[in-house]
């Protein structure tokens, strides 16, 4: 009945064992055997092994006695059918004094101690690792962004945080949604399949990050606040059944959270009067002037349409010469030719917008630039961490080649990126430059009025136009055009704010970062119309250079 340890063993195979706590047990010998050690499952999760750990009866099988080969002992040689001397084995006797079994509760690898309850006496698990249950069988009910698995030695499977934004009790995994990347984490990763039940304080989506319909957040407020999301106030008239722009994220143009959405030929915050180029209400007749060029477009109670000072037509619909890009923020309606001066000739060309992006090439630095470290990198993210690095000089990340030099193609359009980032404690913001931008020997600063909340993804949008924000960081002037364009000519340098608080443990860029640029489409001019409006860069001259001179701008 000895047995010798073979990991080829099935999992639930009896095992029979011979092992004494001393030597030669004559006398108060003792027995363990384990129902567990030896077996393929031992170390890993097995469900068939946990079922065979949970006996309820147990039946000892005694084999034979030991008796140091004293039944082998022979009377009669010569009769071989009978070898055993019985006067000898009636000798030996044996006597249990104490049979103990000893168990562990069933608490899936996730508890250490299972202490009895004070009424009941039923011993309960005091479940880690965010789990729940009797046998911590289970996620706590916000801990469900991976799906539960039972805990190991090597990997004890700590169930993670769902992101509700403090607005349900409960989330559940769902395969589809972490197949789909829906779901968010805390600190801003789309990562598992966590969804969110039961959102409360108005709130929709897979993460409450939205309000729902007929309501909205309103911008600057946190989506951790109970009262973030705020009633709609539309007039029944002219809204569209009462529903407006949810959050920022789903603002299209000028719109603003809260702005409801209108009936065609209304207009207003509330839809509560006349669109401009409409008039009449509540009719809301259109208005034939042209919006952008137009001085009288709003009221249009003029007989004819009075344009703006770099605009002609009947209906102000077309630059004079000089001038291009007929925009409605511009007082005078065109832009007059740049071409750095050197000719007054120029026409539009009607390009599609692209976007220069790189997830590589990213380096962290300080305003200097005499200290260079790269950044840690996970799942293409950008991440900078003030316990490695311990160097709180390190304000920017670096943009790579990509952003640097002619970059004038990308005069009119946006920068954009997300940041996330997690301070400790309440520490204070600090007060620098959002994006540094140099080239031709000048430098320019952006100072966004956006509020950064900690640990939410924070969009940031910056226009590469002058009047935007941007500043001479040796002048403090407002940028001018001729030096936004000296700058794009020949960019060598762009930085992104890395730091956002004193106090920061660390900061990163969940989705990269784009800058606008425009890309020569290879649609003809009459074919042009069919574009959506937001996939043109509008804006790119194409001017009449002298002699020795080239490039759209001359440069």
């Amino acid at each position: 009945f000895f047995f010798k340890y073979n990991l080829s063993k099935k999992k639930i195979q009896v095992i029979c064992t011979s092992y004494y706590s001393k030597l030669d047990p004559l006398e108060n010998g003792e027995i363990y055997t384990s129902l567990v050690n030896g077996r393929p499952s031992a170390e890993a999760a097995s469900e068939t092994l946990q079922q065979f750990t949970r006996a309820r009866y147990v039946r000892l099988r005694l084999m034979s006695l030991r008796t140091l080969n004293a039944d082998l002992m022979i009377i009669n040689r010569r009769d071989k059918s009978n070898r055993l001397d019985l006067s000898v084995t009636r000798r030996y006797f044996y006597a249990i004094k104490d049979i103990s079994i000893g168990g562990q509760c069933i608490c899936h690898g996730h508890a250490e101690s299972c202490p009895p309850d004070p009424v009941t006496g039923q011993s309960r698990c005091e479940c880690r690792h965010n789990t729940c249950g009797e046998s911590c069988s289970k996620c706590c009910p916000l801990f469900n962004q991976l799906p539960w698995r039972q805990g190991t030695q090597l990997h004890p499977n700590v169930c993670q945080p769902c992101q509700c934004f403090n607005h349900a009790t409960h989330c559940e995994y769902d395969e589809e949604v972490e197949r789909l990347g829906l779901s968010v984490t805390p600190e801003g990763i789309f990562e598992g399949g966590g969804k969110c039940i039961a959102c409360k304080h108005n709130t929709d989506g897979i993460n409450c990050e939205r309000c729902m319909w007929t309501y909205f957040r309103p911008s600057g407020v946190t989506h951790y606040r109970e009262d973030a999301c705020r009633p709609c106030d539309c007039d029944p008239v002219g809204s569209e059944h009462n529903n407006c722009v949810r959050d920022e994220t789903s603002a299209d143009g000028d719109q603003k959270p809260g702005d409801c959405i209108c009936k065609p030929g209304f207009g207003g915050r509330r839809c509560d009067v006349c669109a401009p180029g409409y008039r009449n209400h509540p009719k809301c007749e259109p208005c034939p002037c042209n919006r952008a060029g137009s001085l009288n477009f709003d009221t249009c109670e003029e007989e004819h349409c009075i344009c703006k000072a770099n605009v002609e037509g009947v209906y102000c619909d077309r630059c004079k010469e000089g001038t291009i890009n007929l925009d409605m923020k511009n007082p005078k309606g065109c832009q007059p030719c740049f071409c750095f001066g050197l000719s007054n000739k120029c026409h539009e060309k009607q390009w599609n917008r692209g976007e220069i992006r790189s997830t590589t090439g990213w380096v962290l630095t300080d305003l200097s630039g005499e200290k260079i470290v790269p950044p840690k990198s996970e799942n293409e993210v950008l991440m900078y961490t003030n316990s490695e690095y311990r160097n709180n000089d390190l304000y920017y990340w670096k943009a790579p080649k990509e952003f640097n030099g002619n970059l004038l193609n990308s005069y009119g359009g946006n920068l954009q990126y997300f940041v996330y980032f997690v301070p400790m404690g309440n520490g204070e913001e600090t007060s620098i430059p959002d994006v540094i931008i140099e080239g031709n020997g000048i430098k320019l600063e952006y100072y966004s009025q956006q509020n950064f909340f900690p640990r939410e993804n924070i969009s940031i949008q910056i226009p590469m136009k002058e009047d935007s924000g941007w500043h001479n960081s040796h002048m403090r002037t407002l940028t001018d055009k001729h030096e936004m364009m000296r700058v794009l000519a020949d960019l060598n340098t762009m930085l992104i704010r890395a730091l956002y608080n004193k106090e920061q443990i660390q900061s990163r860029y969940i989705y990269g970062l784009t800058l606008d640029t425009a890309i020569e489409s290879k649609k003809t001019a009459e074919s042009t119309d069919g574009l959506l409006p937001n996939t043109l860069m509008r804006g790119v001259e194409v001017c009449q250079c002298p002699e020795y001179y080239a490039g759209n701008s001359c440069e």
